[in-house]
């Protein structure tokens, strides 16, 4: 049957969308919109340089979300990348790409295969969203690339945060406010959190954070009720996508620049 949506204009090539069906069978889904360059067709040189990616979803032992970067070489080949991983709260990171291959048709979809030494991925690629296709995994998110090398200088500025997970058996968000200064500190902030109604509200943070010249890294946030970690990729100095990779706690989002 039809799938009817509400969706709010973000400027003239994005917007933002909601499902408005009220029957159970149609499910309940949300993302977002993001314009082509009009006239455009695509081919394997389409994909070339540094991309980093975002998706969560489900799978048979519970939510899964996985983040990572890869080096497309323009001609179908993929050749180097890492990734992290968190299954339900139990967490692999810095997991090593060996190797991958990408087909893109005119349209821009693609399908992208990544190697690692425990498991093979593929992913539906349109533009830059991207979808995981593996048997009994549902997820989905966001395909960026990467802007330049980087290191801790990349991540110097004020900074929202918003995340989203489980916190053990419980729904968990997170938003706040981050400050960098440019070298390895997170030198002050602020969070709000939401752990299955249970609520910690403007709580102060500081921490620290790492960042290698592929863009990925990690950041600690020392909140006064509990330590947390994450895994990090920069996109650019305005958007680095986050991943939780503590024991147990399920979490992603994104650190997006302020001012």
């Amino acid at each position: 049957g039809d799938i009817h949506f509400a969706f709010y204009i973000v400027d003239s090539g994005a917007a933002k969308f909601v499902q408005t069906d009220s029957r159970a069978a149609a499910g309940a889904v949300a993302g977002v919109t993001t314009q082509q360059a009009p006239n455009a067709t695509f081919s394997l040189s389409s994909l070339n340089g540094n991309y980093a990616f975002l998706v969560a979803g489900a799978g048979p032992s519970g939510a899964v979300v996985t983040a990572g970067q890869f080096s497309a070489a323009g001609n179908g080949n993929i050749t180097s990348g890492i990734l992290d991983e968190n299954v339900n709260g139990t967490v692999a990171t810095e997991v090593a790409i060996s190797s991958g291959t990408y087909t893109v048709d005119s349209t821009g979809r693609g399908i992208a295969t990544l190697t690692t030494t425990g498991k093979t991925y593929q992913f539906v690629l349109k533009t830059a969203v991207v979808q995981e296709t593996d048997s009994s995994i549902t997820s989905d998110g966001l395909l960026v690339q990467q802007s330049g090398t980087f290191s801790a200088a990349s991540v110097q500025i004020s900074y929202a945060l918003a995340i989203s997970g489980l916190e053990g058996s419980s729904p968990m968000v997170m938003d706040g406010q981050l400050k960098s200064d440019g070298v390895a500190a997170i030198s002050s902030g602020t969070l709000d959190l939401n752990a299955g109604g249970s609520l910690n509200p403007g709580e102060a943070a500081s921490g620290s954070y790492t960042v290698n010249s592929n863009g990925r890294g990690t950041l600690t946030l020392n909140p006064s009720g509990d330590n947390r970690h994450f895994s990090i990729y920069v996109l650019s100095p305005s958007q680095v996508f986050v991943l939780g990779i503590d024991g147990g706690r399920l979490a992603a989002g994104a650190l997006l620049r302020q001012f």
